[in-house]
């Protein structure tokens, strides 16, 4: 589901009719929304009509300095708290609420109770009992108190809320057949009312909808807390750079301190930024793997973090992202005892359709795991914890996860996890949990005929930069070559058969329908066909895979009853493909420089770029080489090298050669 707010400006806001469904006479009720703003406002309000018994309202506000008040009268006398100033007014997303209970008037912000300064006229409760209708953003009685900022999640309940309930309401978990539900506006692009009294808000002013993340939080007993950002795949909403950030106080005494990211499409962060800070100012960029600290990043940002013992105080993360990338941030701590059940206590009001008697509790070794919500077949994976054992180092107290994984993969994790460190069980069950994934595989090809200049020559310039480059990335021990006699049919079958996904880089002579590698049976006769669309060399499990080969013709698209061998492959499943769709021209003279801008796909690719990223980075390099050439004078291998460019096909010049957005799991 995507997620909207409403943006309120100078002069804006939302009103109800007139009406009798918020009279609560001296009875407990609760008032309370999601928040974001830097110079406070009026939250949600309604007027006394006049002086007298009969003419009661409240107002929950925000002031300048970011303290909240919340305020009852009767028509004739007040009685009201305000907190001390608080971080409200930082612009991210806080829930308020202000909740009277019998006569006891109390604020909670972000779901815990704030220390108030009770003041007023007239002794509680007061009688709030009018025909006035409830504003959202502005006060009819104060015109000073004009809210400028953003406004979700607002609800009026005729009773004193807590626990789940209250959870429920400030995320939008509401059905509308709560008791004692009088009013509620989830503000998300709609202005009706869940509740049985269908009270829909008329906007007035400077009111605007806006694309937001989503950001849910609670905190549980035994020193846990948990955080989830999330942000959904919008087409229809511009790419502009949209950030959160959100605070997680980690209680004196936690164990374990995690952050995980789940992405959708592709790897995360791409277009986003992610900065996780600890209460010390430090940030986690850096991967690391030891008995007390577990971080693994993408592209130098954090995005699995496990800290052993973590400093107690404001953890704060970070996310602006300028995409419609589509992930789920978890954030949170271990509870110290009952890890299942308080976890499954806290997380059942924000999951509430998909918490049951799926938990999944079990010891070995000293391992415990929690997975907390089962979602169409999913387990959300709050913690995994190792625990101090024989076969673990008693300083490492306990590491975490957060992910998803399926519900039978969560059952059978427990019986295989290597306990003999801390670390190892660490990075073993991120694994199960789906956030730290084995780089995919790479096949490295080439022909490298003998007695045939031009693949030797490709040979020897993809040797040079490219496997050198495999053997320093993290595909080193996932990399497999077929080279020179060992480019046969039954050895390249072989290879594609033996891995899932992955990259397949591969460097010979070409025709539309097939590539060819080393010869058939000596040096005498023809080259073997090693990839065809038919016959005995028919590529095999193509399946997500990228593939990249560096011959004439194969990216050739054929037609729809004879397709190109790219096009085929992208057909039976291949992910992505990259190739040339007629003859290239291989100057001897600037081969080298030819090699390298086809190099550039692979470089790109390995590097954790996407598709679209090699092909964008591959035309650059040949085109600043085409300029050099022509300020060289060298006008012929100029026109070839262009010649080259733009026999160049991938899926950033057509959708048939497949997912521009593609990407390798680097790590």
């Amino acid at each position: 589901m995507t997620m909207y707010r409403a943006r309120i400006g100078d002069g804006g806001g939302f009103q109800t009719a007139p009406t009798q469904a918020f009279n609560v006479g001296t009875g407990s009720f609760t008032v309370m929304a999601m928040v974001s703003t830097r110079t406070g406002g009026t939250v949600v309000a309604r007027k006394g009509t006049g002086a007298g018994t009969g003419n009661g309202g409240f107002l929950l506000a925000i002031n300048p300095d970011g303290s909240i008040k919340f305020v009852t009268d009767d028509g004739s006398g007040y009685h009201q708290v305000v907190t001390a100033p608080t971080i409200v007014n930082e612009g991210n997303c806080h829930t308020v609420a202000g909740i009277r209970d019998g006569a006891r008037l109390a604020i909670l912000l972000d779901g815990l109770e704030v220390p108030v300064t009770a003041s007023g006229t007239h002794p509680p409760p007061l009688d709030i009992d009018s025909g006035a209708p409830l504003t959202i953003g502005f006060s009819q009685q104060d015109p000073r108190g004009q809210l400028v900022g953003e406004v979700m999640n607002v609800s009026f309940w005729a009773a004193a809320l807590s626990g789940d309930l209250l959870v429920r309401a400030a995320f939008r978990r509401v059905t509308g057949s709560e008791p004692n539900l009088r009013g509620y506006w989830d503000l998300n692009e709609r202005t009706d009312d869940r509740s049985p009294n269908r009270n829909a808000l008329q906007s007035v002013g400077a009111v605007a909808f806006e694309y937001c993340f989503e950001c849910i939080w609670n905190t549980g007993a035994n020193a846990y807390v948990f955080c989830c950002i999330s942000n959904y795949t919008n087409e229809h909403v511009p790419s502009t750079t949209k950030t959160i950030s959100k605070v997680i106080d980690v209680p004196i005494g936690s164990s374990v301190f995690g952050m995980s990211i789940l992405q959708h499409d592709r790897d995360f962060p791409f277009y986003a930024e992610v900065v996780l800070t600890d209460p010390q100012g430090r940030t986690f960029n850096q991967d690391q793997n030891t008995e007390t600290l577990f971080t693994a990043t993408r592209r130098g940002q954090p995005w699995a973090v496990m800290v052993v013992n973590p400093t107690p105080g404001p953890w704060r993360v970070q996310v602006s992202n300028a995409g419609n990338e589509e992930f789920h941030l978890y954030m949170g701590t271990i509870p110290t005892t009952a890890v299942v059940q308080t976890s499954v206590g806290a997380l059942t009001p924000l999951y509430p359709w998909s918490l049951a008697a799926n938990d999944v509790e079990g010891w070995w070794g000293g391992v415990i795991s929690a997975a907390v919500g089962l979602v169409a077949g999913v387990v959300v994976v709050a913690a995994i914890v190792v625990t101090g054992g024989a076969a673990i180092p008693a300083v490492a107290t306990g590491v975490a996860v957060f992910g998803m994984v399926s519900y039978s993969m969560a059952a059978a994790m427990l019986p295989s996890v290597d306990t003999s460190s801390a670390y190892k069980a660490t990075e073993q069950l991120g694994g199960f949990a789906g956030f730290i994934v084995a780089p995919d595989k790479l096949l490295l090809m080439d022909a490298n005929v003998d007695a045939d200049r031009a693949t030797q020559i490709m040979y020897r310039q993809r040797s040079r930069k490219l496997y050198t480059a495999v053997t320093a990335s993290p595909f080193n021990k996932v990399q497999a070559q077929l080279v020179g006699a060992d480019m046969k049919q039954a050895k390249v079958a072989a290879q594609f058969q033996s891995f899932a996904s992955g990259y397949v880089s591969s460097g010979g002579h070409g025709r539309p329908t097939y590539q060819c590698g080393w010869y058939v049976s000596d040096p005498t006769g023809p080259l073997e066909e090693v990839l065809s669309t038919s016959g005995s060399a028919r590529f095999v499990n193509v399946a997500n895979k990228i593939i990249h080969l560096f011959a004439c013709h194969c990216g050739a698209a054929g037609t729809a009853d004879r397709p190109g061998l790219g096009r085929a492959m992208v057909s039976a499943g291949a992910v992505a493909f990259f190739g040339y769709n007629v003859g290239f021209v291989l100057n001897v003279n600037q081969a080298a420089a030819f090699c390298d801008c086809d190099i550039k796909i692979d470089l790109a690719l390995i590097g954790g770029g996407t598709c679209d990223d090699a092909y964008r980075q591959a035309i650059a390099l040949y085109n600043s080489t085409i300029a050099r050439l022509k300020v060289d004078g060298d006008l012929q291998a100029a026109a070839q090298l262009e010649g080259n460019r733009d026999a160049l096909v991938s899926p950033s010049t057509n959708a048939m050669y497949g997912n521009r957005w593609a990407s390798l799991k680097t790590s």
